[in-house]
């Protein structure tokens, strides 16, 4: 496996991502929180590890297209772009604040929001915000901007905008006022889905074997669907594999195992036997020991695993 990539938002959010990074085992070089660098590469304290700056809105598509295996990113730019392959599975409990639609001042005066029905709204989150206001009944046309968002209604393009706010003292200079809180956001770690269920070989080798035991072929689609992940993604790794010697690979056949893969799949399917028997023992069900197994099974030592071999073997019933 090579090395994991980690992308950092650049901008205001950098320096509370410090106080998490600074304190792991793999802290990243302290040039990253340098907001005068223009270096965009750095090394961790691990040598297995590696970050990246990116634009705080380009994170996700980092990690969601494999150019990072985990990142840091907001739950703004995580929903607006809804990458089926980023997993978002923890809080930070960093970059607190929210999107809200905002207005002039003027027009809040003279209207009620309740009323509209077809409106012009500038913002960089189109895709959240044409959600919101469908929800709602309301048709809207969008007008995609990346920033200077409050400039926009006073300089006629729009009468509302809806972006980030945090103590509402742009919009109030901007004279604009806070309408509609749409969600509440920080930031969270997310991971490319694929890499987080399927960078191991072994799960590869060993899904590969089942298919042409049950099917009598593996091709790319079914791999991809067994997984649920994208069939490029699934691609990748397969090549991968095929450049490693474990597989045998040709355009529009089925995917075979070398004797090389067979050993290693064959071994692979043995743990995760010993180990889901292990938790069958001591009383879990069938559904949880199965998805129990998959997560343990690559981290435990053969000391370990020949334990709850003998273990098992006492326990037959």
């Amino acid at each position: 496996m090579g090395k994991i990539i980690i992308a950092v938002p650049r901008g205001r959010i950098t320096k509370e991502c410090k106080s998490i990074l600074s304190r792991t085992s793999f802290a990243p070089d302290p040039l990253l929180f340098d907001k005068n660098t223009r270096k965009l590469k750095f090394k961790s304290k691990n040598k297995n590890i590696e970050f990246i700056k990116v634009r705080a809105f380009d994170a996700c598509t980092f990690v969601a297209f494999g150019a990072a295996h985990i990142g840091i990113a907001g739950e703004d730019v995580i929903r607006e772009f809804d990458y089926s392959e980023v997993y978002a599975p923890l809080n930070l409990n960093i970059g607190h604040c929210k999107i809200s639609v905002a207005a002039l001042k003027t027009l809040i005066s003279k209207e009620d929001p309740e009323t509209w029905s077809n409106i012009r709204v500038a913002t960089k989150y189109p895709n959240i915000t044409k959600k919101f206001f469908a929800s709602k009944g309301i048709q809207t046309e969008i007008i995609k901007l990346s920033g200077s968002m409050e400039l926009a209604p006073s300089l006629n393009m729009c009468r509302r905008i809806v972006d980030l706010v945090s103590t509402g003292k742009t919009l109030k200079v901007n004279g604009l006022i806070e309408v509609e809180e749409i969600m509440k956001i920080q930031s969270k770690l997310i991971i490319n889905r694929s890499a987080f269920k399927t960078e191991n070989t072994e799960d590869y080798l060993e899904l590969i074997a089942e298919l042409l035991t049950s099917k009598g072929e593996a091709r790319i689609v079914d791999i991809a669907n067994e997984l649920d992940i994208a069939q490029a993604t699934a691609n990748k790794t397969v090549q991968r594999l095929h450049n490693q010697g474990y597989i045998k690979k040709e355009p529009y056949r089925s995917i075979f195992l070398t004797v090389k893969g067979q050993m290693i799949a064959s071994k692979s399917k043995k743990r995760h036997n010993i180990v889901y028997k292990f938790l069958l023992n001591l009383g879990l069900d069938a559904k949880t020991a199965a998805a129990d197994a998959e997560g343990i099974e690559h981290h435990v030592s053969e000391r370990t695993l020949k334990k709850m071999d003998k273990f098992n073997s006492s326990n037959k019933k």
